[in-house]
């Protein structure tokens, strides 16, 4: 029997359907492939060498060096877990035969190793969010230009942040405490940033700069560094700081403000400018004006400095050609400060607040306040209710003062240690606090414990999907032939 050409040009419609549903169904097998793909989980010691992420899902230990990163456009995302090694190799190493780029470490812990973190012959990398501790090296920029360490912590090791021949690099809200040495500049490292970190409490120096050629400037610039007791800003080239109690009585006719800083140098061509900050509260009672840096070797007799100069609108007192070795502090004549401060501040703000309750209480009792254009509070207006204005049965009025005091607070800083430089290429620098030459640079590259990497499956449509789709469209068809 013939059958009509409407019904053949139904069934090639029917077929081309269910043709793109079948296309529909293999494309969102393909996409779950690809999301499977998309991510790597690493259960063991191993070297990446491709790019993409990759993600610990497990902590891990090796005798030497566990993770090394030989490939640009890699992220390591230690998810919080912990790599614990013995006293050699390395916890995390970012190294190659050729320069690396784009490499990103976050989120990792490392215990013990030669090295926590290192990234060698890097550029453009970033470590986040990491923390290493027992290490003779925390953190470790060698040979690394352009890269950012932001938000980790390196405690208990000997060097806590280390840059060595590693420029132009930023080092941002990061913690150097309880080291040998805070942070550790050397050989030829340059115009590097530290802002807003914290070094404190290490043995030695907070904040370490050396083995510079006579007439070469580190350009190094560190802002709000917190030091404990003290924050500073600074610049210098063979120097080390660190926050010291202001030793001895004074100059006569002055009183100390805040802690002082304690300075050294470390072979020739050093220098150092140093700013140090002040809150209102250590100026109670002294006349700002005042303010200047003074320095002395051991506190029986104090100079002024004659470059020294107050900011009080920033609230610290800076000066170039700072000495060292030698202890720096602020101090001022005692008097009125004729500083207007927070205290002040909040004393307005009470009057303010004040003013803005007296007008409210001329209000109407039963009428509220509300952004309505017709509605306008104002500290020597009167209020008028509208047709638009909010009725409610009572009035709610909440004044809130705020004080805020700051103290300072002092420690006592160990016994000052210079160390002597070597001629070794590379200083390693226990965690005991022990000073040895090494032959190279470079930590092993792997351990025994490397393996290869495994992946995970990652989301996206199975062949359960695609068959579903298949289903549907033969129901479809079936529903269209009836």
């Amino acid at each position: 029997m013939n059958l009509p050409r409407s019904s053949g040009r139904v069934s090639n419609r029917r077929v081309t359907f269910l043709a793109v549903l079948v296309v529909v169904a293999a494309a969102s097998i393909g996409v779950g492939v690809v999301g499977a793909q998309s991510g790597t989980t690493i259960d063991s010691c191993t070297t990446i060498d491709s790019p993409g992420t990759y993600t610990l899902s497990a902590d891990l230990s090796a005798d030497s060096t566990c993770i090394r990163i030989a490939a640009s456009d890699v992220t390591l995302d230690g998810n919080g877990h912990t790599i614990e090694g013995g006293s050699s190799g390395v916890g995390v190493e970012a190294s190659g035969d050729s320069t690396l780029s784009g490499v990103t470490v976050k989120k990792v812990e490392t215990t013990g190793f030669t090295r926590g973190i290192l990234f060698e012959n890097a550029e453009d990398g970033t470590i986040a969010g990491s923390t290493t501790t027992g290490a003779t090296e925390g953190i470790t920029l060698l040979s690394t230009d352009d890269t950012t360490i932001k938000g980790s912590t390196a405690t208990g090791n000997a060097l806590g942040v280390e840059l060595r021949k590693a420029s132009g690099n930023t080092i941002t809200g990061t913690t150097a405490n309880d080291n040998k040495y805070g942070l550790h500049i050397e050989r030829g490292s340059r115009h590097n940033e530290f802002t807003d970190d914290i070094a404190s409490g290490n043995a030695l120096w907070d904040f370490y700069s050396d083995r510079y050629s006579p007439g070469v400037d580190s350009d190094t610039s560190v802002t709000d560094l917190d030091m404990g007791s003290v924050t500073v800003d600074l610049s210098g080239t063979n120097v080390g700081a660190r926050a010291e109690p202001v030793p001895g009585d004074g100059p006569s006719g002055q009183q100390a403000v805040g802690t002082g800083v304690r300075t050294t140098d470390y072979g020739e061509g050093s220098e150092l400018s140093l700013t140090i900050h002040y809150t209102d509260g250590n100026v109670s009672g002294v006349d700002e004006s005042s303010l200047a840096l003074f320095s002395t070797d051991s506190g029986d007799s104090w100079s002024a400095l004659d470059s020294s100069s107050v900011d009080a609108g920033a609230n610290t007192v800076s000066a170039t050609d700072v000495p060292h070795p030698a202890t720096i502090a602020i101090f001022g004549t005692t008097g009125d400060s004729g500083s207007s401060g927070n205290a002040d501040a909040s004393a307005d703000t009470g009057s303010s607040n004040d003013s803005g309750s007296a007008a409210t209480d001329t209000a109407t009792p039963t009428a509220t306040a509300t952004a309505t254009p017709t509605a306008t509070a104002a500290p020597t207006a009167t209020l008028t209710a509208t047709s638009t204005a909010t009725e409610t049965s009572t009035t709610t009025r909440t004044a809130t003062a705020t004080t805020a005091t700051e103290t300072p607070t002092e420690s006592s800083a160990p016994t000052t240690t210079v160390p002597t430089a070597d001629t070794a290429d590379t200083t390693a620098v226990s965690a005991s606090g022990s000073t040895t030459a090494a032959g190279t640079e470079r930590a092993a590259a792997t351990g025994p414990n490397a393996s290869p990497t495994s992946s995970s499956n990652g989301p996206g449509f199975s062949l359960v999907a695609g068959l579903g789709a298949l289903l549907v469209a033969a129901v479809l068809a079936v529903r269209r032939d009836r």
